[in-house]
């Protein structure tokens, strides 16, 4: 039996919510003592996008021998885990079934602890993995191919929706327009829309662009994306024409995530939710790799007084360590998440994981905020150096504000 003494728990990660499958050993403290993860990038371009039942199938396969190569490394025995955490949702359901099996599995011979995991939730604690300064609540953006969320993180278990996207992602907005242009394949189709957007005029970001209409804090990357297609297949565009047409759409992105983070961040201003702790903005996903919406979103984040956070890439793409970690908190917070190892069942027919392709990160609360900004952030002052230059309304005048950020109470954590 293991000892009940033991101060530090361990935690072994599994991750298959898509087309990798990961795996992954955390302890306490924060260390990560073993970490796997396969991913067939190269069949996958061979079929032209990913298929699930391939995915899992190859999951099925790999799976055992990353859990065994995890073990060995970390000179863990299986009985020694506290718990075993595993994606749940969402997910493709094939890819899902591949990790929950196996986390039952071991649950059930060596009684561990089963912990379900949201796939969504784990991006947003990941920092703090590497950043134990981070502290509740914090907010968070993610935004990538599949995904584009602002939520405020009150705990591990405790998540709140305050923007979402109606309607397709920045990253699949990116990678399509770029697609569309006929840009080559980098490491993804939106790197090279970034790499030739640098070449663009100094004005060129402003040339083709047309912000969606908007109400509240949520997004729409659709009409962007449709817009950009329009462009490209009715305008007479030169070669010349698209480092300008790149930095457009890129920009075109960027002000939309931008104005409904200015939005958040009044609200959270107005119910006093940071009065008395410290202000963090996690922002998380493939696309936060792109520099320059980071160094856009950094710009508004630090006019409201908010450090803002970009994981290192190795936790903005799908991997086992953030599985492990948020598993991690859960346990030590005694979350009700925590599935008991008396409580799991011995039958396979009767799993006590319960898996879902779609399923919200938090409680929702949209409807709480305003549908517009008391001081409307003009688009084109999130480009470059210059300040932000906010626009309100009293007595039906419009006043222009230039912004004055501290930089003292303002920084970027890189962590």
């Amino acid at each position: 039996m293991r000892s009940q003494l033991r101060k530090s728990h361990v935690v072994l990660g599994i991750e298959s919510s898509c087309d990798d499958t990961a795996v992954a050993i955390i302890s306490s403290d924060r260390k990560v003592l073993a970490s796997r993860i396969y991913s067939d990038k190269i069949v996958q371009r061979r079929l032209g996008g990913i298929s699930p039942k391939m995915s899992a199938t190859v999951g099925r396969i790999v799976i055992d021998r990353l859990v065994d190569e995890c073990l060995d490394e970390s000179n863990i025995r299986p009985s020694d885990l506290d718990a075993i955490a595993v994606t749940t949702k969402p997910g493709l359901l094939l890819s899902l079934k591949v990790g929950v099996d196996k986390a039952l599995s071991m649950a059930r011979r060596y009684y561990l602890d089963a912990i379900p995991i949201h796939h969504m939730r784990a991006h947003a604690i990941a920092p703090r993995l590497l950043d134990p300064t981070i502290e509740y609540p914090f907010l968070c953006l993610l935004i990538s191919g599949g995904h584009s969320i602002i939520a405020l993180v009150k705990g591990p278990d405790d998540f709140y929706i305050l923007g979402e996207t109606q309607k397709k992602s920045p990253g699949e907005c990116l990678d399509r327009i770029a697609r569309e242009m006929g840009l080559p394949l980098k490491t993804h189709f939106a790197a090279a829309l970034e790499e030739l957007a640098l070449k663009s005029s100094p004005e060129g970001y402003l040339r083709f662009h047309k912000l969606p209409h908007r109400m509240g804090s949520d997004f729409n990357f659709n009409n962007i994306m449709i817009h950009y297609f329009n462009i490209i297949h009715k305008s007479n565009l030169l070669s010349d024409d698209l480092p300008d047409l790149c930095a457009s759409a890129q920009f075109t992105v960027t002000a939309h995530l931008c104005k409904a983070l200015s939005l958040v961040f009044e609200y959270v201003e107005k119910e006093k939710i940071f009065l008395t702790t410290k202000k963090t903005l996690i922002v998380s996903g493939g696309v936060a790799a792109n520099k320059y919406i980071r160094g856009c979103i950094t710009k508004v984040s630090e006019y409201y007084g908010f450090n803002t956070c970009f994981p290192p890439p190795k936790l903005c793409t799908d991997n086992a360590e953030m599985i492990a970690w948020l598993g991690l908190e859960l346990l030590e917070t005694n979350s009700q998440c925590v599935i008991r190892a008396k409580d799991i069942p011995m039958n396979a027919s009767m799993p006590p994981l319960r898996i879902e392709d779609r399923w919200p990160i938090g409680i929702d609360i949209r409807n709480e905020l305003p549908q517009i900004s008391e001081k409307r952030l003009k688009a084109s002052s999130i480009h470059g150096s210059t300040p932000l230059i906010f626009y309100f309304k009293p007595q039906e005048k419009d006043v222009e504000i230039e912004s004055k950020t501290d930089e003292k109470s303002a920084s970027l954590i890189d962590c």
